[in-house]
């Protein structure tokens, strides 16, 4: 019996010790009793994504991309947008096509969302090449977003913006510009159409 009645005096030091623990974290700095998450600014990322509903489904895009040591060379791609997730975030999948002056075409995806803590669009870019952007857009103006971060690719970071625009009711146009080399370049430009 008295074995018995250690392992539950035991039992019963750990179980208030990790209630003690518990308690320590839900306190707040200073003693107080942590309150709710705050509540959102903005209005839930389904609802607030609905303004960029017209850009779902297959595009075909033709443009231009850059390197920032002066190469430019004609693009062509197709793009899918399609809801994701019960709508809370909208995928932009491109792909380049294979073309004599594009041999090595990219491929690339991009996630919007909104925050509504703090009332803005969000927008991570993973690509074939390696790259990823994390920006963010305060809202739509003069019929376009303007997205603005970091990107990080093999080897450098540098701020990126990436500037998507309205063009009609069936077109859009999308420009990727990076701070390197102590100025903006326009690394890829492209106008989709239905």
């Amino acid at each position: 019996m008295a074995a018995k009645q250690v392992r539950l005096a035991i039992v019963a030091s750990v179980t208030a010790a990790g209630l003690i623990a518990t308690a320590g974290f839900v306190l707040a700095e200073g003693g107080a009793a942590a309150g709710p998450p705050q509540a959102a600014k903005g209005p839930a990322p389904a609802e607030a994504l609905k303004s960029m509903a017209s850009f779902g489904g297959a595009w075909r895009c033709e443009g231009r991309n850059s390197s920032p040591e002066g190469t430019s060379f004609p693009v062509r791609a197709t793009a899918w947008v399609e809801s994701r997730h019960d709508g809370n975030w909208l995928m932009f999948d491109l792909r380049e096509m294979r073309t004599k002056e594009n041999p090595r075409p990219a491929s690339g995806t991009w996630m919007w969302g909104f925050e509504s803590a703090n009332n803005r669009y969000s927008g991570f870019f993973f690509d074939s090449i390696g790259n990823r952007t994390e920006q963010y857009a305060p809202g739509w103006r003069d019929g376009g977003l303007l997205f603005e971060g970091r990107i990080l690719g093999p080897g450098f970071e540098a701020p990126y913006k990436d500037v998507i625009r309205k063009t009609g009711d069936a077109s859009f146009s999308i420009s990727g510009q990076g701070y390197v080399v102590g100025k903006w370049i326009v690394f890829q430009h492209l106008d989709c159409h239905r």
